[in-house]
């Protein structure tokens, strides 16, 4: 049986130890960053989790398979973000041993229904080539303004 439900606070060891597992799987975390890492994303957890970030786990087989966190931001109103409100998707991710079961699609499907009743207007994210197909099935496309940034430090 597959469990799909929002995390608390009382999942902040999971949630950790899921972030820096994506990270490795993304290949952007390097040994020596582990620690700063986990308690940073604590701090950030305990300060904006179920507030103006969530998070979504999919458990099956007593064990937390697969998550999708959401992090939302506020601006002024315009006609593409009528609420002002706007939804960053990252952190999708499902270990190996649980993938091909529709854990992913559940979790994002779920999120995107948070976002919704949180007020969000519109949700961004980064897609890997292997999420590309799933984002589009769940009505995600391609923006007409490419992303920018500018590194600071």
């Amino acid at each position: 049986m597959i469990n799909i439900r929002r995390a608390t606070l009382e999942d902040m060891d999971t949630l950790v130890k899921l972030r820096l597992d994506f990270l490795r799987h993304m290949a952007t975390l390097r040994e020596d960053d582990e620690a700063t890492l986990s308690a940073q994303f604590a701090d950030y957890l305990s300060r904006h989790l179920n507030r103006n970030a969530l998070a979504v786990l999919a458990e099956t087989d007593c064990q937390v398979a697969s998550i999708a966190l959401l992090t939302v931001a506020e601006q002024p109103a315009h006609r593409y973000l009528p609420s002002g409100k706007s939804g960053t998707l990252l952190n999708v991710y499902t270990y190996p041993e649980y993938r091909r079961r529709g854990l992913s699609i559940q979790v994002v499907r779920r999120t995107i229904e948070e976002a919704r009743n949180m007020g969000v207007s519109a949700i961004d994210l980064l897609a890997t080539p292997e999420g590309k197909p799933l984002y589009e099935q769940l009505g995600f496309g391609d923006t007409p303004l490419p992303a920018m940034r500018l590194r600071i430090f």
